[in-house]
């Protein structure tokens, strides 16, 4: 049986916008940062600057269908985070201003990394 050519596949989000307007510039280097060196070192690489929930949510979907077994994989998020009771959100551009104390709230509004990101 032929063995299968190891792949580097990277996505890479930098959301400086972030909630209430606020604009993080750093946030979009980094990415862009990231980016550049990962694709140095031979990584097919997607990145997405200030993407909407939607469009975080279509990016993850798409890079994990093309991900096997034997891929080499790198996901990178630059942006603003929360916490709420116990799970961790990536809040997308312009995401949610407000204090959401509750992960029920927070679930339809940013990318939780415990369902939508690792599965």
């Amino acid at each position: 049986m032929a063995r299968r050519r190891t792949r580097k596949l990277a996505l890479v989000i930098g959301n400086g916008k972030g909630p209430g307007g606020i604009d993080t510039p750093v946030c979009r280097a980094d990415a862009q940062s990231v980016a550049m060196h990962l694709k140095d070192v031979g990584f097919n690489l997607t990145l997405v600057i200030d993407a909407s929930l939607d469009q975080m949510l279509d990016a993850i979907a798409a890079f994990a269908r093309l991900i096997v077994d034997s891929d080499v994989v790198v996901f990178y998020f630059s942006g603003h985070v929360r916490s709420a009771c116990g799970f961790n959100y990536l809040v997308p551009s312009g995401g949610p201003t407000d204090n959401l104390d509750s992960a029920k709230k927070f679930a339809t509004r940013a990318v939780s990394l415990r369902t939508d990101v690792i599965r």
